[in-house]
């Protein structure tokens, strides 16, 4: 009998400790992820939706800034974490290049022509480019940046003289 209540005591100091470390997964994670000013949208375990621009984590709580206000969430609260950044660095980049590619041989046909091939190679790449960011612009999309996942995972911890057991669980 004494094994089983030494048992039961392990995995309920075990359990304990789980949103402990919940807590710290998504402040890390999300920390690393997110710079101030950063759209965000959390999930939170009780269903809610908050949408907010992130201002600072601070070690127990996350703060939003939501429609002129500041909202505080715990860390262990949030299940997911999602981002949204209007990139439009990479969209000029491949727009530019579009652009210079579909323009070197108008420009070529132009300057035989006309005279004017260097005109009409860069009205091409500012087309593109103008495109490139355009199309990047509208297409931003939220991107999770944190998940808390559903797992179970069991530790053997073996010592000198007998062992523990660590369970882990989330959801």
């Amino acid at each position: 009998m004494g094994a089983i209540v030494r048992g039961a005591i392990v995995l309920i100091a075990c359990l304990s400790g789980t949103p402990s470390a919940w807590a710290q997964d998504a402040r890390d994670v999300i920390e690393e992820k997110v710079r101030p000013g950063d759209r965000l949208t959390i999930a939170t375990r009780d269903g809610r939706e908050i949408k907010g621009r992130f201002l600072d984590g601070a070690a127990d709580v996350i703060v939003l800034a939501l429609e002129g206000s500041e909202t505080r969430l715990r860390w262990s609260d949030i299940d997911s974490v999602k981002r949204r950044r209007n990139g439009v660095l990479l969209g000029a980049i491949i727009g530019a290049g579009a652009g210079a590619a579909t323009g070197i041989p108008v420009a070529m046909l132009v300057e035989n022509e006309h005279g004017e091939g260097a005109e009409a190679l860069t009205s091409m790449i500012l087309l593109g480019l103008g495109a490139g960011i355009g199309v990047d612009g509208l297409l931003s999309v939220d991107r999770t940046i944190y998940d808390r996942l559903s797992q179970v995972r069991l530790d053997f911890l073996p010592q000198r003289g007998g062992g523990g057991v660590r369970v882990t669980l989330t959801w």
